[in-house]
C-alpha cells in the first residue's frame, strides 16, 4: 500500500519498481492451467468493457510448463495452441458473443545480449510460421533510457527482416519509441530510427511533438502512435 503513496523520482526509478511486477507475474501464469484461467478472465473483463479486439504484448521467457508437468516447454508451440484453443472456445460461448479475436505482439526486451535476442527473434519467426494469425508484429520493450537504442541493435533487426523475407512471412515492426521527456538523447533519437525502420506503429512516442519534420512523416507514412495515457501519466 505504501507504493501507492510514493513518489519515485523518474521514469528510471518507475520502471525498476514496475519490472518487479512481470517476474512475479510470470512465474504464476506461465503454467497451463493458470495461462487458460487467465486468458479466459482477460478476454472476459474485455468484453465487458465493450473491448472486441485485442493485441497483447508479451514478453516471453522460455519458462512456460504443460499441465502436471515441470520440465518448461523448449518452445512456444504449446502455449500458443493454448492461446489458439482458449480465444475458439471464448468466442463460441454466450459471453463471448460478438468478440472479434484475440492476436499477440511478439516483444524481446531491449536490454538482453546478442545471443538470446537473436534466439528470441528466431522462436518468433518459427512461431509466426506455426501460428500465422496469433502474431500481429514484433517489438523491442523495456525502459528505453535503461536499454539498447534501435540503433544498437540495427544488425539484428536487419537479420530479423532478412529471415523473416526468406521465410515468406511478413512480421512489421511496431516499435516503442520517444517515450522519454529528454530531446536529443538516444530515446528521443529513437523515433527517426523507427520512422526510417519502416515501423507500422510507434508505442508512446510522446517526444514526437518536438519533431515538426516527424510529425510529417508519421502523418504521410500512415504510422499508427499507439497511446496509452495512464501508462503515460505513470512514466
Amino acid at each position: 500500500t505504501t507504493d501507492s503513496h510514493e513518489h519515485h523520482h523518474g521514469i528510471d526509478a518507475i520502471w525498476r519498481k514496475f519490472a518487479k511486477c512481470f517476474i512475479v507475474v510470470a512465474t504464476i501464469i506461465h503454467y497451463e492451467p493458470i495461462f487458460r484461467a487467465f486468458l479466459r478472465r482477460l478476454m472476459s473483463q474485455l468484453k465487458s468493457d465493450g473491448v472486441n479486439w485485442v493485441e497483447l504484448r508479451f514478453t516471453w521467457p522460455l519458462d512456460y510448463c504443460r499441465d502436471r508437468q515441470e520440465e518448461p516447454e523448449q518452445d512456444y508451440s504449446h502455449m500458443f495452441k493454448v492461446i489458439e484453443e482458449e480465444v475458439a472456445r471464448f468466442k463460441a460461448s454466450p459471453e463471448g458473443k460478438g468478440f472479434w479475436g484475440l492476436t499477440t505482439i511478439w516483444t524481446t526486451l531491449r536490454s538482453v545480449d546478442t545471443r538470446p535476442l537473436i534466439e528470441n527473434m528466431d522462436h518468433c519467426i518459427t512461431t509466426k510460421m506455426e501460428f500465422p494469425h496469433l502474431i500481429a508484429g514484433y517489438d523491442l520493450v523495456g525502459p528505453e533510457d535503461l536499454g539498447k537504442p534501435l540503433v544498437d541493435v540495427l544488425p539484428e533487426l536487419f537479420w530479423f527482416r532478412k529471415q523473416c523475407a526468406q521465410e515468406g512471412i511478413n512480421i512489421p515492426f511496431f516499435f516503442h519509441a520517444g517515450e522519454t521527456l529528454g530531446d536529443g538523447n538516444s530515446t528521443d533519437s529513437n523515433l527517426f530510427d523507427a520512422i526510417l525502420l519502416g515501423t507500422r506503429r510507434i508505442g508512446h512516442a510522446y517526444s514526437l511533438y518536438k519533431h515538426p519534420l516527424l510529425i510529417d512523416m508519421v502523418k504521410d507514412k500512415r504510422i499508427l502512435i499507439e497511446s496509452c495515457p495512464i501508462s503515460n501519466e505513470v512514466l
